[in-house]
């Protein structure tokens, strides 16, 4: 700011200064026009002096006035003849006199008027006087006493036209004379002008290279502080990841152990209380989720997928998890999606699933008694783009208009009354809204106090290469009707040899205690190095393979182990991740996996799948039999 003011000041002082030089040279222009004026009437009072065309009659005069006394001494017809010749020189010079620019003059003299009044009346008529064969003696007389008259006036005229036109010329050189001062003074004041202009330039030059190098020096450290920026964002991302592993890990030990003792024996207070420690441990996680979420989402570091999304799927996903709650409460909780939705959109099912959970949770939790509905619509739909729009409606406390902007807000509710109520860290919302975002939508809501809330996000989406529309019922049944239970299993299965791959010693007995308990054999190995080894004493029924260990990755492991196997040999190797993006999951089988499972082990999930592995083992001896 001070260098632009500094700018400002600089460019207005050389206006100024500009300005100035202009008004010079526009006067130094007009006195040399001037002083050219006056170099012109110089010249021509040159060329038509008044005291040179006086002389001229003067002189003539005196000799007119000499033919006239030969004449009359002599009045022979030379004389009078010459007489003649010497009268029309004078009158031409006179004509001449009267016709100068510069009479002006001498025509305020008293000598001007007399002579100029005697020659009209005495002078100019006496030509006839010896035209004639005889000439006028006794008249031609008269008027050489006339003559003799007016030679002292004309004498003094003519001394009078030379003393004029000597004070006009001096005057004349006094003005040209001020002129060329003034000249010379603008021409001074010009170079000066010009000369602190030169100056101011030369000033401005310096100071541009100082701001400039004090620019190039403040570019450095910009551009330093923003590799150092970067180096922080990337040890934050680091940082993220490893709290994300650090933190997730022993939450989901301590809900899977909890899972696990609920599995047993337990006396209604002690289930009671591990139910609330799971409750607990749950909710927590979802803390810890939504900061490092949110964490992810400032530094630029949320991954989006483009796979087909299931909204039927979502949609009960998302009630799924509100049953328990819900019904506490006496909450009608019901979906409806539109009567043709498209099967190949694609997006993210993960974040939207994400944004449509929190959203229904809120409703739940801001809802005393009413009802909840999600609604999905799919608005102008074409062959390769649609738009879907979910709307989560609930008849719940409302949020105040002058409200709805903050409730978007980072750690931000509706009031603080709110958190104290109903508690919640003021993310959801946030990370929400800037998942919807990322992924090209919009989030708004229509709400007021007493009136409940309606939240909406609209996403745009691409559609795959199919172009099929799924039918829906027109109205979504009640969640304890649409959500499926995961299948019971009823009977003992076969004994598997299986062998865990796992370097979290929190996961890996969280993992062999299930696994044990469902009546399989489990040996442990905690990275990929070491499970090579175990791999090759003995034949696997199945290998859970973690992604990330030390020395070596799950990945690479696998590899090898395709590399070992015998012909004809395919040993089950199912992934174990906390990552569910599709780039984890497309890794995982380029590498020779078949399966993958997400962490934290879930009792009903293992041994589903470990079913599904030994149903198509199963199915593989069988083809192999009948070959």
């Amino acid at each position: 700011m001070t260098m632009q003011r500094s700018g400002r000041r600089y460019f207005l002082g050389l206006a100024i200064l500009m300005s100035s030089v202009a008004l010079v040279l526009a006067t130094s222009l007009f006195y040399d026009l001037r002083q050219r004026t006056s170099i012109r009437e110089t010249m021509e009072r040159s060329s038509d002096s008044i005291s040179s065309l006086m002389f001229l009659f003067e002189r003539e005069f005196s000799r007119f006035s000499r033919a006239l006394e030969t004449a009359l001494e002599h009045p022979s017809p030379e004389n009078m003849e010459d007489l003649a010749f010497r009268y029309d020189i004078m009158i031409s010079r006179l004509t001449l006199l009267f016709e100068s620019p510069n009479i002006s003059t001498l025509e305020e003299h008293p000598e001007f008027k007399l002579v100029i009044a005697q020659m009209k009346s005495v002078v100019i008529p006496a030509e006839a006087l010896w035209a004639g064969p005889k000439p006028h003696l006794k008249e031609m007389n008269a008027l050489l006493n006339s003559l003799n008259t007016m030679g002292p006036a004309v004498l003094s005229l003519s001394v009078t036209a030379k003393a004029e036109e000597t004070y006009l010329v001096e005057n004349q050189s006094k003005t040209m004379l001020r002129q060329s001062d003034m000249v010379i003074g603008l021409s001074s004041a010009l170079s000066v002008l010009l000369l602190i202009s030169a100056v101011a330039l030369l000033l401005r030059n310096r100071s541009q290279e100082r701001e400039h190098a004090a620019m190039q020096a403040l570019t450095d450290d910009l551009r330093e502080k923003s590799a150092l920026a970067d180096e922080s964002n990337k040890a934050k991302s680091e940082f993220l990841a490893n709290m994300s592993h650090e933190i997730r890990t022993p939450m989901n030990g301590i809900i899977g152990f909890t899972d696990l003792a609920l599995g047993t024996r337990l006396e209604p207070t002690q289930r009671s209380y591990i139910e609330t420690v799971k409750r607990s441990a749950q909710s927590l996680l979802v803390i810890i989720n939504e900061i490092l979420d949110f964490s992810k989402i400032e530094a630029g570091k949320m991954e989006l997928e483009c796979i087909a999304v299931d909204w039927q799927a979502l949609v009960n996903h998302a009630l799924q998890g509100l049953t328990f709650e819900a019904s506490q409460k006496g909450l009608t909780v019901s979906s409806k999606l539109a009567d043709q939705m498209p099967l190949d959109c694609l997006g993210d099912p993960g974040r939207i699933s994400q944004v449509l959970n929190n959203l229904c949770h809120n409703a739940v939790k801001f809802t005393n008694r009413g009802f909840v509905a999600v609604t999905v619509q799919a608005r102008h739909v074409d062959d390769r783009t649609c738009e879907v729009r979910v709307a989560v409606q609930d008849s719940g406390i409302g949020i105040a208009p002058e409200k709805h902007a903050a409730v978007f807000n980072a750690f931000s509710q509706g009031d603080a009354s709110i958190t104290r109520q109903f508690g919640g860290t003021g993310l959801g919302l946030t990370i929400s809204k800037r998942l919807v975002q990322g992924m090209g939508g919009r989030m708004w809501l229509e709400s007021a106090p007493g009136q409940g809330s309606t939240f909406y996000f609209s996403l745009p989406l691409r559609r795959g290469t199919k172009n099929l529309l799924q039918p829906q019922a027109a109205a979504g049944p009640q969640f304890s009707e649409e959500v499926r239970q995961a299948p019971q299993h009823k009977g003992q299965q076969s004994s598997l040899q299986v062998l865990l791959v796992e370097d979290n010693a929190i996961n890996q007995l969280l993992a062999k205690a299930i696994l044990t308990n469902l009546g399989h054999r489990v040996e442990t190995a905690v990275d990929g190095r070491e499970a090579l080894d175990l791999f090759a004493t003995r034949q696997w029924d199945m290998v859970l393979m973690d992604i990330h260990m030390p020395v070596m990755n799950g990945l690479d492991a696998t590899r090898h182990i395709r590399l070992q196997e015998a012909p004809g040999r395919h040993t089950p190797i199912i992934a174990t991740t906390a990552g569910a993006m599709e780039a984890d999951r497309a890794a995982c089988m380029a590498a020779g996996m078949d399966d993958y499972i997400a962490k934290p082990y879930k009792p009903q999930l293992l041994q589903a799948l470990l079913e599904r592995m030994a149903q198509q083992r199963a199915s593989g001896a069988s083809m192999a039999g009948n070959t």
